[in-house]
């Protein structure tokens, strides 16, 4: 059991990509390796998640299409 507990990997999701990247610094700070040790997604697909070494994966939203669907959704409702 302990060789196992000694191989296991961590997942972090954060609620946005600058929290993940404050979390892969912390990580270099106590000396765990990302993605080897702690695996580290973040929310939001910022730009500068693409320029990290190593690259941060991200979760893209489609902020302007959600929006969009939403408010359609809206103004069909109030004309009922």
């Amino acid at each position: 059991m302990k060789d196992v507990a000694e191989h296991a990997r961590v997942s972090v999701i954060f609620m946005n990509d600058l929290m993940a990247i404050g979390a892969m610094e912390h990580c270099r700070e106590v000396g765990l390796r990302v993605p080897e040790d702690v695996s580290v997604v973040g929310f939001d697909d910022l730009p500068v998640s693409a320029l990290l070494t190593p690259r941060l994966t991200t979760v893209r939203q489609p902020a302007h299409d959600m929006g969009f669907r939403a408010a359609s959704a809206l103004f069909v409702k109030s004309r009922v």
